[in-house]
C-alpha cells in the first residue's frame, strides 16, 4: 500500500471505525483513541496491508485494542 492508498482508507473507514469503537466503549475520547492507534499500526505495517484488506486490518486491530 502507498500513500495515497492510505489516505483513502482514511477517508473510507475513519468514520466507520470511530461509530464501532464508539459502540463498544461508550467514550468518546477513548474511541477516538482507538481509531488513532489503529490508523497508526497500519501505518507502520504500510509495506505488507494490501489495499484491499484494509478495512479488515483496521476493524480487527481496533476489535483487539479494544
Amino acid at each position: 500500500m502507498d500513500i495515497t492508498a492510505y489516505n483513502r482508507c482514511v477517508d473510507q473507514c475513519s468514520d466507520a471505525l470511530f461509530r464501532f469503537a464508539l459502540k463498544h466503549l461508550r467514550d468518546r475520547d477513548n474511541a477516538k483513541d482507538i481509531v488513532q492507534d489503529a490508523f497508526l499500526r497500519l501505518w507502520m505495517k504500510l509495506d505488507t496491508v494490501d489495499e484491499a484488506k484494509c478495512r479488515s486490518y483496521l476493524f480487527t486491530t481496533a476489535h483487539h485494542l479494544i
